[in-house]
């Protein structure tokens, strides 16, 4: 549930950084780019975490391997996984902050002709 939590956090937090960081007429490139680098991290993400659940040390192999993976091995995915979430929270704070700047309030200007 938490998983789930986070990967939709960062989804909907990107694209509205993007939006607001970049000229209204370049924002399908960002969201393009946005795209690609999302489905790569998320190929790279599945690779790793399959990695550190399948590989078995060379010491395990010699004896007998079990069917299931070591439990530190899930808590090292899990520990990564909030490690990304957390730099995720960290890159929407700064990022929206800095995507929307503060509005100036009127002054009265007198134009002069």
């Amino acid at each position: 549930m938490l998983v789930g939590v986070a990967v939709s956090f960062g989804f909907a937090t990107l694209p509205a950084i993007l939006a607001g960081a970049v000229p209204g007429n370049r924002t399908g490139i960002a969201n393009g780019i946005n795209s690609v680098a999302r489905s790569v991290g998320s190929s790279i993400a599945s690779a790793l975490a399959a990695t550190l659940l399948v590989v078995e040390p060379v010491e395990r192999l010699a004896f007998q391997a079990s069917a299931l993976p070591a439990e530190d091995r899930f808590t090292v995915c899990f520990a990564l996984g909030g490690g990304a979430f957390a730099l995720i929270v960290l890159v929407a704070l700064v990022g929206l902050a800095d995507a929307h700047p503060r509005v100036r309030p009127r002054q009265n200007q007198i134009s002069e002709r």
